[in-house]
């Protein structure tokens, strides 16, 4: 299951079938697998928002390690 998540997570646009069945294999029902797809998907989603705002950094972290034209009214909207 591990591997499926880092590969939909990398490069979901390199998913296939056998991906899936891999999954059925090892005991996963397709309505277990769409689970792990939505919930790895949202996790995605969620991280890559926080991160574009800069969310969970602390203030010497985003000095750092935002760009420096990341906007910081954004995140401050945010939280």
């Amino acid at each position: 299951m591990l591997d499926f998540v880092v590969k939909m997570t990398k490069h979901a646009y390199k998913m296939t079938e056998r991906d899936v069945q891999a999954l059925r294999d090892v005991g996963f029902d397709d309505r277990a697998i769409l689970q792990i797809v939505m919930i790895a998907g949202w996790f995605n989603y969620a991280n890559r928002v926080a991160d574009a705002l800069g969310l969970g950094k602390s203030a010497a972290g985003r000095a750092s390690a935002s760009p420096p034209d990341r906007p910081d009214a954004l995140r401050d909207l945010a939280t």
